[in-house]
């Protein structure tokens, strides 16, 4: 997993496709309401999302075996619940959507606007979790990268 804010990601071993994807997003000109998926070179893809943050109750986490995921938060705050993958309890997949569905014990991590969080395939998550400080509505992206591309390095 990483954490961070978006200004540094030029730190990170990102392969050029995802930087440019991520330095190409025009967050404000994608469409939200109702969202559409915007396909992107290399089996990339952006989601974009409004969600309505909610307590951790008895939700699920997720992870995914073929894609990592790259959330960026453009407008709010949410906690994101994460947690090694291998410590938790495998509830079940589904392979159209590429994601298992966990079940365990998750750390409830602060996302905030400007900041991105990249999951690995060894880390559940569990997005749009209420806590200290969220805002009731959070405007994010969500691209999701082939597991080979990033793997590439290209």
């Amino acid at each position: 997993m990483i954490l961070d804010d978006v200004s540094n990601l030029q730190w990170y071993r990102v392969p050029s496709l995802v930087l440019k994807a991520v330095n190409d997003l025009d967050v404000a000109a994608l469409c939200y309401d109702p969202p559409r998926r915007v396909d992107l070179d290399g089996g990339l893809y952006v989601l974009p999302q409004v969600n309505v943050v909610r307590p951790r109750g008895e939700r699920l986490a997720e992870a995914h075996r073929t894609f990592l995921d790259f959330h960026l938060v453009a407008e709010g705050m949410e906690y994101m619940g994460v947690a090694p993958r291998a410590g938790l309890r495998l509830c079940g997949y589904d392979a159209v959507h590429d994601g298992e569905s966990l079940a365990g014990d998750l750390v409830m991590v602060p996302l905030r606007e400007g900041q991105f969080m990249v999951v690995f395939p060894q880390d559940a998550h569990l997005p749009g979790v209420e806590g200290l400080g969220s805002t009731r509505v959070v405007k994010k992206v969500v691209v999701k990268i082939p597991v080979s591309v990033w793997q590439s390095g290209e």
